[in-house]
């Protein structure tokens, strides 16, 4: 075979892969396609293009029907609208079982996990998630997983399966780190010391939320910042009783308004009445009870 030749099959089989991930997108509506370039910034924009476009849907191909209300789930759980039932994410789930599009599959079964955990359903969310788990053992890191992973943990945690959550919140650390992502582990490196906390492992614990501080830090992200280190405060106070140390962070927390503040001020409030500072106690309890 001469290398001309070659040359020409391998072009060949390069457009006859390329061609239907291209022709799948390219058949969207426009709405939907829309929805998917701001979903993950601004999923209120998504979910206006989505309900705009609701009265001509039905017009459309199943598949195109089924990814257009896959992705108006996706915008009201990153909205946290709650679902009414989980017969259409369920409809979804069986229709993408049913096709070679593992993406959206995966994507289904996670938002059959959060449609079960709005639900207080935490043992089919599980196994939606676990689902997701699964499908992805082969695939490269991804925010899906992480995300995954994280809503494992909460659900274990809520359960009082604390080292599963610890193990969930590993992983969910991992897929982060794997993908070079190093400042988007904060939330699980905290949620990881509020387990060892429930264990009673206050080294591991204190451990933990350093490190989710410092992580939160390096992304420069002030809501993580000051949350994480209000949350820690409360530790050093609670279970270290270092009442100093909580009250230096504590009034840092505070010059950040951004920050809702109601956990700090009882806290504050806590700390000077047991150090008999009735006007500072009175001052910090009353804001506690009245913060919004």
């Amino acid at each position: 075979m001469n290398m001309k030749k070659f040359y020409y099959i391998i072009i060949g089989i390069l457009l006859l892969i390329g061609i239907p991930a291209c022709q799948r997108h390219k058949d969207y509506p426009h709405a939907i396609l829309q929805a998917e370039s701001c979903m993950d910034v601004h999923p209120d924009s998504a979910l206006h293009y989505l309900s705009a476009y609701a009265g001509s849907i039905d017009t459309q191909p199943e598949e195109t029907r089924m990814y257009y209300h896959l992705l108006t789930h996706q915008a009201k759980d990153k909205l946290y609208m709650k679902p009414e039932s989980d017969s259409l994410i369920n409809r979804i789930v069986a229709f993408y079982d049913e096709t070679d599009d593992k993406d959206k599959q995966m994507l289904a079964y996670y938002y059959q996990g959060s449609v079960y955990r709005d639900m207080n359903d935490a043992p089919r969310a599980l196994k939606a998630f676990q689902q997701v788990a699964d499908m992805n053992r082969n695939c490269p890191p991804s925010d899906l997983m992480a995300r995954t992973y994280n809503q494992m943990g909460t659900l274990f945690a809520y359960q009082g399966l604390y080292n599963e959550s610890l193990e969930a919140n590993r992983q969910a650390a991992r897929q982060f780190l794997l993908q070079g992502k190093k400042n988007r582990t904060s939330y699980a490196y905290r949620d990881m010391a509020r387990m060892f906390d429930m264990k009673e492992q206050k080294d591991s614990a204190l451990f933990y939320y350093h490190k989710a501080h410092s992580m939160a830090v390096e992304a420069v992200d002030s809501h993580r910042i000051y949350g994480i280190l209000g949350e820690m405060a409360g530790f050093y106070e609670r279970e270290l009783n270092k009442a100093d140390t909580a009250k230096i962070m504590l009034l840092q927390v505070l010059q950040n308004r951004k920050v809702h503040s109601h956990n700090v001020y009882q806290i504050l409030g806590r700390i000077y009445q047991k150090e008999k500072q009735w006007d500072s106690a009175y001052f910090y309890f009353g804001n506690y009870i009245y913060d919004d």
